[in-house]
This record gives C-alpha cells, sequence and structure tokens, in this order.
C-alpha cells in the first residue's frame, strides 16, 4: 500500500468510529489497486509493483516521481518556460 490510514489527516481526516483499521486497510488497500490499475493499465501497474523494494518505495526513479510528485519545467505555447508542481499519485488517492 502507498496511503495508509496515517495519511487521512486534517482536511482528508477519515472518522474511525465506525470500523477499526484493519477494515481502513482493507478498503484502502483494495480501492488503491483498482484505482491504479485503470490509470496506468494492468501492465504498468505490475510494472511499478514489481519495481517496490522490501518497504514499498520504487527503486526506479520514473516511478518514485509518479507516487511522490514532482516540480518541473517545461515549454508552453508561447515557448516560455513554465514550472508545473505534479503532487503525484499518492496525493491522488488520498
Amino acid at each position: 500500500m502507498f496511503v495508509t490510514l496515517a495519511d487521512f489527516k486534517g482536511e482528508i481526516n477519515i472518522s474511525q468510529n465506525r470500523y477499526n483499521n484493519t477494515n481502513y486497510d482493507a478498503i484502502i488497500a483494495e480501492t488503491e489497486e483498482s484505482v491504479l490499475k485503470l490509470l496506468l493499465g494492468e501492465d504498468l501497474y505490475l510494472k511499478l509493483i514489481d519495481d517496490l523494494d522490501v518497504d514499498n518505495v520504487p527503486l526506479n526513479t520514473m516511478y518514485a516521481y509518479f507516487l511522490n510528485g514532482k516540480t518541473y519545467s517545461v515549454y508552453n505555447e508561447e515557448e516560455q518556460i513554465v514550472k508545473i508542481d505534479y503532487k503525484g499519485a499518492k496525493a491522488m488517492l488520498k
């Protein structure tokens, strides 16, 4: 799992008075997998999973940027450099 119950704080807080943490963990894991498979496709999702170390941290920089985000610069239509602040898939999954 990339997102855990501990990630749901503040504005995205999940009330924990109805279910125990085990139920939330199962819901998060199932939802995370299905959303990432829809977003990436089965093949790329499996490549991402295969790239993880024992702590679920991507070894490949490309996957790390995808999950955690990155600020980068690109040229816009007017050929001016603009910064893009990509928040990452973890933020989207929350």
